[in-house]
């Protein structure tokens, strides 16, 4: 069940971070005027979604936390981090080189040795 909590925790930081990056792409304003552009920021649904997506995920994150030791749930964290790598190459259609890739796997490789290991 911990396991599960961080990984849903991971998956809702990842739709976070997703939702504020869509939510800079769509605001409209290349930041002349920084009090405009957090005023239309407020306007925003995706800013919204992504803040819900960052409180959720920490709601979950401190209820695992009771369960697990925090060095095991931080390693879990790093989830987020292939997470939105790969959703923002499907998503963003961002362009990755081969190190990032290798990175992402590395990344995998340790959570999956974390979480085998307790």
């Amino acid at each position: 069940m911990s396991i599960l909590l961080l990984i849903i925790s991971a998956v809702l930081a990842a739709g976070g971070q997703l939702s504020l990056k869509k939510s800079a792409l769509h605001s409209g304003i290349s930041g002349q005027n920084i009090v405009f552009y957090f005023l239309n920021l407020i306007k925003n649904p995706y800013a919204w979604l992504g803040v819900f997506f960052y409180g959720t995920s920490f709601m979950v994150y401190m209820i695992a936390l009771k369960r697990v030791k925090l060095s095991y749930a931080r390693s879990f964290s790093a989830l987020s981090y292939v997470l939105v790598i790969i959703l923002s190459i499907l998503i963003f259609k961002d362009n990755v080189n081969i190190i990032t890739i290798i990175g992402i796997g590395f990344i995998a490789i340790g959570i999956l040795f974390v979480g085998l290991g307790v």
